[in-house]
């Protein structure tokens, strides 16, 4: 059985049958290639090597291939603070920081670790889409829509995006400097007594 750490890792971080091959594009400048599983007014759900991923028409420039659908129905812009504009800001803002990409690239490890058992039961019990609408509560309960909007800015940014790439690498990097540091003070005789 997969370890429960696994698990809580997966949920720390910030699925669907196949159909149609098509091309999302979103605003916010990504490509996703994969399988339409599901088009509605309001949002598409594409297949993307096994994980289903939902993506809402706020976040959407257009799609190409496939077989033609309805077009979604776009909001209509706002200048007053409305619950689906700003669930819209949220949506893109976790797809601007990278979480729901982090989030499916370990739903996709923790499948990959597994027995077949185990993957069957874990892609019926946890699903990153669903994981990911009860984030947006969350986000909305600690950003304002400018807040939403600046971090999304600075996400797509040349520094946000230098930010992205790098942190892992500093994490690493931070890690092995404080290994170090606890080995040089743990080693002293005072210490080690």
């Amino acid at each position: 059985m997969l370890k429960k750490t696994s698990l809580i890792l997966f949920f720390s971080f910030l699925i669907c049958l196949p159909s149609f091959a098509e091309t999302i594009y979103l605003k916010n400048g990504k490509t996703i290639n994969g399988k339409i599983t599901e088009k509605t007014n309001t949002q598409v759900k594409i297949n993307v090597n096994g994980i289903g991923i939902t993506y809402y028409a706020d976040e959407i420039e257009r799609i190409d291939g496939g077989v033609s659908f309805a077009p979604l129905v776009k909001p209509v812009p706002s200048s007053s603070p409305s619950p689906a504009n700003k669930r819209g800001l949220i949506l893109s803002l976790i797809d601007s920081s990278g979480a729901r990409e982090n989030m499916n690239t370990l739903y996709a490890k923790m499948l990959s670790q597994g027995s077949a058992q185990e993957t069957q039961k874990l892609r019926e019990a946890i699903k990153v889409d669903d994981i990911i609408e009860r984030l947006v509560p969350v986000y909305d309960k600690y950003f304002t829509e400018d807040e939403l909007k600046g971090l999304i800015a600075f996400y797509q940014s040349p520094l946000g995006k230098k930010l992205l790439r790098t942190t892992p690498m500093i994490m690493q990097d931070g890690m092995a400097a404080m290994g170090a540091y606890l080995q040089e003070n743990l080693s002293m005789p005072d210490v080690q007594q």
